[in-house]
């Protein structure tokens, strides 16, 4: 009698720690429950070895398709966009083999049920097997296509805002050059004026002294090479506003 009741006893303190166990199992799965609901997240889990996939209904929902739409890993591959498979496949292998963090995070497009493609921000981690091959994933999946077509409007914007400051620093800089130009083409006119006032003198007093003897050649040779040296300067001058001009 003594022994059966003890043995009842253990029974009933082992059945009470059970319950409690189980009872804090429960409350755990309900919050995780809650907090995925809360996060406005949708869910899918996949096993590799089982070859089962399960999406939850708010994964579903998102993407506009019903129970029985998308059944395997597979389809959920073949849902990626193109432009966005190397990349995933990239971000599954160096979170499998060299990631420190433990976490899965990627952003790719997925095809809606209406042929549209929605951006995803994929949160998860890859379980694997004794032989370290990947034995399941489970992921939570983020509908990010507003903050997506929001960043890229402002990417648009920000582009568009800094072509009209180039452009207006392309306009700033044409002045600047052609207000330098009209400086250097004053500076040329103020320097060529003299030479040309004394290359007019030369001319002039050629003409009234051809006929006289007493303008010998000697007089006549002299008077053009000043003209000629008149005309060096100024050629001169044409050379230092081309070089400027370049």
């Amino acid at each position: 009698m003594l022994f059966s009741g003890f043995i009842k006893d253990i029974f009933s303190a082992y059945n009470r720690r059970a319950g409690r166990k189980n009872q804090q199992i429960h409350k755990l799965k309900e919050r995780y429950e809650l907090a995925v609901i809360a996060s406005n997240d949708g869910l899918w889990d996949t096993n590799f070895k089982t070859k089962q996939t399960f999406f939850s209904k708010k994964w579903l929902r998102m993407l506009g398709y019903e129970f029985g739409d998308i059944n395997s890993y597979e389809d959920w591959f073949g849902l990626i966009h193109e432009d966005d498979r190397e990349q995933v496949i990239k971000a599954f292998n160096t979170h499998i083999h060299d990631d420190i963090s433990g976490h899965l995070i990627c952003e790719y497009r997925l095809k809606t049920k209406e042929g549209s493609y929605m951006w995803i921000l994929g949160r998860g981690k890859v379980f694997l097997d004794s032989d370290d091959n990947p034995l399941r994933l489970s992921m939570m999946s983020m509908d990010i296509d507003e903050k997506k077509e929001a960043s890229k409007k402002l990417t648009a914007l920000v582009q568009k805002e800094v072509a009209k400051n180039q452009e207006k620093q392309k306009l700033l800089i044409q002045q600047n050059k052609l207000a330098a130009m009209g400086e250097m083409i004053g500076a040329v006119a103020h320097q060529w004026r003299q030479p040309l006032n004394n290359i007019s003198l030369i001319i002039y007093f050629i003409r009234d002294n051809v006929g006289n003897k007493e303008f010998m050649d000697n007089m006549l040779h002299d008077y053009v090479e000043r003209a000629k040296k008149q005309i060096t300067y100024m050629s001169e001058t044409i050379d230092d506003f081309r070089d400027f001009y370049k």
